[in-house]
């Protein structure tokens, strides 16, 4: 993820949390982020007037940590950013503290921002004609309803090894619901885009 970019996000946002080592980063760049984690990754001091929720738990991870902080704070809706690294367990390790989550949460991509529906979920999206996204089931998700799209869906069952919806495109608007399971919605978006919350 570029740099600007993460910061343009994080200077925009109301309340700015970090997950361990980005935090370090974030205090690096002049943000003052309430960090959060095990702090196994957070090198050096801990600067006056940042707050720091050390949570040692190693069943958990520091997704869960920062997740489960919001959901006290009762923030009901979240974005986060930098989840694009090197390592695809810790990918897939924070897509899992997301599908455990009772936030509605959003994630910002290099080129995309995907948004998290679980069972039950109904969400619309502000896309341009024309813009591509993709669902991606996590597991199975059944009961997937899909409206505005070229490609639409009424009622589908998709399943990673079985069926998925790959590069579709918006008539504007679109609409995604889904009766049970996990699903990835991703919309394609320019990398420069500047932060639409």
């Amino acid at each position: 993820m570029p740099v600007q970019k993460v910061l343009d996000w994080a200077a925009s946002a109301t309340i700015l949390l970090a997950a361990d080592g980005a935090g370090r980063s974030l205090l690096n760049s002049g943000l003052k982020p309430v960090v959060i984690g095990d702090l196994d990754s957070f090198h050096g001091d801990v600067p006056d007037g940042i707050t720091v929720i050390k949570d040692e738990d190693q069943n958990r991870t520091d997704c869960d940590k920062l997740l489960t902080y919001a959901e006290q704070l009762n923030i009901t809706k979240l974005t986060l950013i930098g989840l694009e690294g090197d390592r695809l367990d810790h990918m897939l390790a924070t897509l899992s503290s997301c599908l455990c989550s009772s936030l509605e949460i959003r994630i910002v991509l290099r080129r995309g921002i995907g948004y998290v529906l679980n069972s039950g979920s109904n969400r619309l999206i502000k896309l341009h004609r024309g813009q591509r996204f993709s669902l991606m089931p996590i597991g199975v998700a059944e009961g997937v309803t899909l409206k505005g799209a070229e490609w639409e869906l009424e009622n589908a069952r998709l399943a990673l090894g079985e069926q998925t919806s790959i590069s579709n495109r918006a008539r504007g608007e679109i609409g995604v619901s889904i009766s049970s399971g996990s699903l990835l919605t991703i919309c394609e978006t320019e990398q420069d885009e500047a932060p639409s919350w």
